[in-house]
């Protein structure tokens, strides 16, 4: 078992359980993990517990995996933003609401606000009813595996300091064009 077993959901489950002792964790981490009941863990001889515990080792170490803009999911296309130019204005301000909360919690929200779903050849399709999309995006994010959107992440987090410095700059030349008139 590895990172490539584990999707975003599965994460956001295991964050949850962040304020557990430290076998009550393990234990409902074992679970989340193999899809697996409590009772069924709970009701596991200790043996069998250490193994599969070993099993766990992987989720140690961060997952470590190239950033890739280009990504397909479910049967479906999708373009990761690169740039601030690639970022619309409500994204922007979506972002800093979801960035204020739980990054883990967020991810898949972080995911399907920065994805543009394109056809096999990258070309952008058309979307009639953005919030719908959205939406129906950050469900169908809940089931990809973390390393891809994890990688993304992190390559975001140190991009989104020099996209508010863009933002500030651009907000401060409106201001005195303002002032001016």
């Amino acid at each position: 078992m590895n990172w490539n077993n584990i999707t975003i959901h599965q994460l956001q489950e295991i964050h949850s359980c962040r304020d557990m002792s430290n076998i009550e964790r393990t234990m409902n981490i074992l679970a989340i993990v193999n899809n697996w009941t409590m009772d069924k863990v709970e009701s596991m001889p200790i043996d069998d517990l250490t193994r599969e515990f070993k099993k766990l080792e992987f989720l140690n170490e961060l997952p470590n995996r190239p950033v890739q803009f280009m990504f397909k999911h479910k049967g479906r296309y999708f373009r990761l933003a690169k740039t601030p130019n690639e970022i619309c204005g409500h994204h922007f301000i979506e972002l800093q609401q979801v960035f204020n909360g739980d990054t883990i919690e967020s991810l898949h929200k972080i995911m399907a606000l920065l994805a543009y779903e394109v056809d096999f050849f990258g070309k952008s399709k058309t979307i009639k009813d953005a919030q719908a999309h959205y939406q129906d995006k950050c469900d169908l994010f809940l089931s990809m595996d973390v390393p891809l959107p994890y990688s993304y992440a992190v390559f975001f987090s140190a991009a989104y300091p020099k996209l508010l410095q863009c933002i500030h700059s651009f907000l401060k030349e409106e201001m005195s064009k303002l002032e001016k008139q």
